[in-house]
């Protein structure tokens, strides 16, 4: 449980900092990410961006 908060505070941590663009590309809605904490099973995680374009 602690690692999957920590996983998701990293996503966001890197999100809200503008890393939400790799190589040209920024994730929209019904994208899936792979959450990956060291030591831990990774998992999917899907992007839903509101109308304000916030993920």
């Amino acid at each position: 449980m602690l690692a999957m908060i920590g996983g998701l505070a990293v996503a966001i941590v890197l999100l809200t900092a503008s890393a939400s663009r790799a190589d040209g590309y920024t994730f929209d809605t019904g994208d899936i990410l792979r959450v990956s904490v060291i030591g831990e099973q990774s998992y999917p995680l899907e992007v839903v961006v509101d109308d304000r374009g916030s993920i």
